[in-house]
């Protein structure tokens, strides 16, 4: 029987055409025919499954491996943005599916619904779905949290209840902070989310923010606005100035703050006792010191002593220094006057010098 079977299979397998009708066919062809039908379904099903098990893939595979342009969030920013869509969700479901009717039966019906499997599933299924640019990395953390957002909408939801808070006022809390622990509360930072410097009303004095502040990173060292400085930027920085005087109790002492700091002029080596160039304690190298005016440029280009420019080259007088510049050949139509500007004198120098090179070129 089996010697007949694979006899009919190398006939329909030869090159040459074949007519049979299938009430015609003996009992071997027509279980042969019954054999290469189910082989094709077969294949036909296992090219399906390889289909959806590849787009299956691809979309995990972008969820930890965002697109090139994305910008990757810390671990704490990835926990809250995704926390935040799960409470929109819980926001989007709360009202249900039962509205309009018996007013006592919808409100039963809601009731159960919202404590219900079906609803954190509904959360579930759409979460991360209002973002764009971080989408890849909510879902990726979204799945790593799961279990946590189970927890809590089964337990510590019903205990907000309790307390009347919003649906969704600890979530964050919990779920960033307690549970997974990438982040700290606003004011913390490191590892045990130890207090920043003045927490919780003077954190670095309100000039300046918390190295870590809100993250289980960071060494908590006040990292100052730009003109203040000190541990806790309690005074300006050395090239600033003071102006006005603040006192803000912290700890029980209290501490004597400027109440702003500005920047001392550009014609100041260091420190000022003052605004403009007038305030200058020493005057920068370039500059020199004026009994009306302050600090003033000097123009190196007046003598020539103070400056290094050949016979053959413009100098020109910039503030606190000066350039020298190629001389162009009066052939050229850009060839500049000694008052032109800077811009053109350098455009000019460029096309002399090109105009060497092809010179120097010919000659060769």
């Amino acid at each position: 029987m089996f010697e007949n079977f694979f006899v009919k299979i190398n006939d329909l397998r030869s090159s040459e055409p074949i007519r049979l009708s299938y009430a015609t066919c003996t009992k071997h062809c027509q279980n042969l025919i019954r054999f290469k039908t189910a082989l094709f379904r077969c294949y036909i099903f296992n090219v399906f499954v390889i289909i959806l098990l590849s787009g299956y893939c691809y979309q995990s595979t972008l969820a930890y491996f965002p697109q090139k342009n994305t910008v990757l969030l810390d671990p704490c920013e990835k926990c809250k943005i995704t926390a935040d869509s799960f409470r929109l969700g819980l926001y989007r479901t709360s009202r249900g599916k039962h509205e309009g009717g018996d007013a006592h039966w919808e409100e039963n019906k809601l009731n159960n619904y919202l404590d219900s499997e079906i609803r954190l599933t509904e959360v579930q299924e759409h979460i991360c779905i209002e973002l764009t640019d971080d989408k890849d990395q909510c879902h990726s953390a979204a799945e790593e949290l799961e279990e946590h957002f189970e927890h809590w909408f089964f337990n510590e939801r019903k205990q907000e209840r309790l307390r009347n808070q919003k649906e969704g006022e600890t979530l964050q809390e919990y779920i960033c902070y307690n549970r997974s622990k990438v982040c700290c509360p606003s004011g913390h930072f490191g590892a045990d989310c130890q207090p920043c410097r003045g927490y919780p009303d003077h954190v670095c004095f309100g000039r300046g923010h918390c190295s870590g502040n809100g993250t289980r990173f960071g060494n908590g060292k006040c990292v100052c606005h730009e003109g203040f400085g000190g541990q806790d930027c309690e005074k300006c920085s050395s090239t600033f100035k003071s102006e006005g005087e603040i006192e803000i109790k912290l700890n029980g002492k209290i501490h004597k703050l400027p109440e702003k700091c500005y920047q001392c002029d550009v014609s100041c080596a260091s420190t000022c006792h003052s605004s403009g160039p007038k305030g200058c304690s020493v005057c920068k190298d370039g500059y020199i010191w004026d009994t009306t005016d302050g600090c003033i440029d000097v123009d190196e280009c007046s003598k020539k002593e103070l400056n290094s420019c050949k016979h053959s080259s413009y100098c020109v007088n910039t503030l606190g220094s000066f350039k020298c510049f190629r001389k162009c050949l009066e052939t050229l139509n850009t060839c500049p006057k000694k008052q032109s500007t800077i811009e053109l004198i350098e455009k000019c120098s460029k096309l002399q010098a090109d105009l060497e090179n092809r010179l120097h070129l010919k000659k060769a």
